[in-house]
């Protein structure tokens, strides 16, 4: 629920009124701002996307890394070494599965974790193919900030 400081990552002072801030500061379970820390390639062949996920990140403090296709991300995970991998199932020429095969099928990419954020309603099938293989799957639209931030937040060890 938005408005809940204990959720929201804006910087709640003592006294539980919300205050503007430059620039937002995530809360630790002791309720002291904190920077958060780790690489994050996203990866979607839609740039409005990108944007948005570079912007609701990098403000807490990630560094993000962009990936316009399935192959560039692969190019851009052996040169980043990203903490962690937010990937669209649906672009062209190499889908998000195909991505998700390749980090699979080596072990030294295997153990990222990813999110899977996408608009694609999935087939029974196809959410068997990603079982087991990713760490949290939403659909573009349905999901709040929040919820993907305290995804991000949990498998990034800050």
């Amino acid at each position: 629920r938005r408005g809940d400081p204990g959720r929201d990552p804006i910087a709640w002072p003592a006294g539980g009124r919300r205050r503007r801030v430059d620039k937002p500061i995530a809360l630790g379970e002791n309720g002291l701002a904190m920077k958060l820390t780790g690489r994050i390639l996203i990866v979607d062949d839609e740039p409005i996307n990108l944007e948005f996920f570079d912007v609701m990140l990098s403000r807490l403090g990630f560094q993000i890394e962009k990936a316009a296709d399935g192959e560039e991300a692969l190019q851009r995970i052996q040169e980043t070494n990203p903490d962690l991998i937010i990937l669209d199932l649906m672009m062209p020429e190499m889908d998000g599965f195909a991505v998700l095969d390749a980090l699979k099928a080596d072990p030294l990419t295997e153990p990222l974790p990813v999110i899977v954020v996408t608009a694609k309603a999935l087939t029974v099938d196809e959410k068997k193919r990603l079982s087991g293989r990713i760490q949290s799957l939403m659909q573009k639209g349905e999901f709040m900030s929040d919820e993907l931030l305290e995804e991000v937040q949990a498998l990034i060890k800050t």
